[in-house]
């Protein structure tokens, strides 16, 4: 058997002992408003990234509830960050976030994500 003869035959057993599976999750903001976690969770969805500051100012005031009652409810959840670098620096945006959802992000949690959207 030729190299790629094998890599075809692993591929096709490979493919008959694993079944795909979907993983479900959302993001939430203040804009969700109050969440029922439990909902969520009997939904089939098994994660969260909650929105926990934006620019060097504002902080989601959602945030620690939502953090607090879906991990209560069975969630994984994560921290995430909306930048502004159209008018602040990394750092200072960084140190925000971390101020703010740095009691959120340890093990059991998924890690932080940043969301950088085009301002035009």
């Amino acid at each position: 058997m030729n190299k790629h003869t094998l890599i075809i035959l692993f591929a096709f057993l490979l493919g008959n002992c694993i079944t795909a599976q979907t993983i479900l999750g959302v993001d939430v903001s203040s804009y969700e408003g109050t969440i029922n976690w439990t909902s969520v969770k009997s939904a089939g969805y098994s994660f969260a990234f909650a929105k926990a500051t934006e620019g060097v100012g504002l902080t989601d005031s959602y945030f620690v509830g939502n953090e607090v009652n879906g991990t209560a409810a069975g969630m994984i959840m994560g921290a995430y960050h909306f930048a502004h670098p159209e008018n602040n620096t990394a750092t200072a945006e960084a140190n925000y976030f971390l101020s703010v959802a740095g009691p959120y992000i340890k093990a059991c949690h998924l890690p932080p994500v940043l969301d950088l959207e085009d301002p035009s």
